[in-house]
């Protein structure tokens, strides 16, 4: 295996997401642009974002990631959170947490060949030393896209999008926060709902996490 992405790297290299640098997914002078901000925290819903969602990198590894299946737009962007200005802030946040990913839609899931917030929630769990629950939640509808929707009809479409599916390994996760994480938090419907899905089950403060807000 190790033979084959080494042939592909030769003929195929990696790119800079964002400028076209050969070398990686990320080059070091589009990455430090991202490394230099600080986390978001929306105390209303209990939200850290990590990242301001806009042109450039963190938009293009996002959209890699989300549509045009690059896996490892996800290590790239937990790295990035680890190395970055916010990494002290983003260690207390989920300090004796558990991580659970925003669930994606059997149909979407089959087509990408993995859901990308569990890909996120993995890569900053390998980082931050914490566990990660993937059946904790369960998407009820195939998530119809929200490009050009308002608030309220997002709201709407988030609502009953998620149940609680986590009952058979609640009594191993009881002691610890949970905190939700999905890749860009836009009106926070999506999050909150997934967030109101949990808080009735857990006798900690539900949070949320996401990579960029816009």
């Amino acid at each position: 295996m190790a033979r084959i992405i080494g042939l592909l790297d030769l003929f195929f290299p990696r790119r800079c997401l964002a400028c076209g640098r050969e070398g990686a997914w990320a080059c070091a002078d589009c990455a430090r642009h991202l490394l230099e901000q600080e986390p978001q925290i929306d105390d209303g819903i209990g939200l850290l974002s990590l990242f301001r969602f806009e042109p450039g990198l963190i938009r293009e590894l996002l959209h890699a990631l989300k549509y045009n299946g690059i896996r490892e737009a996800a290590a790239v962007l937990s790295e990035m959170a680890w190395r970055g200005r916010g990494a002290e802030r983003i260690q207390e946040w989920t300090d004796g947490a558990v991580l659970i990913p925003v669930p994606t839609g059997s149909a979407k899931r089959k087509k990408r060949g993995y859901n990308q917030a569990e890909e996120l929630a993995n890569g900053l769990a390998v980082r931050l030393g914490l566990l990660v629950w993937p059946g904790a939640l369960r998407r009820t509808t195939e998530r119809k896209t929200q490009v050009g929707k308002g608030k309220a009809d997002r709201a709407e479409q988030a609502a009953a999008s998620f149940i609680w599916s986590g009952e058979k390994e609640r009594h191993l996760m009881s002691d610890r926060r949970w905190i939700v994480v999905d890749d860009v938090c836009t009106t926070g419907s999506t999050i909150t709902s997934c967030m109101k899905a949990l808080q009735p089950f857990s006798h900690l403060p539900v949070t949320g996490l996401t990579i960029a807000r816009e």
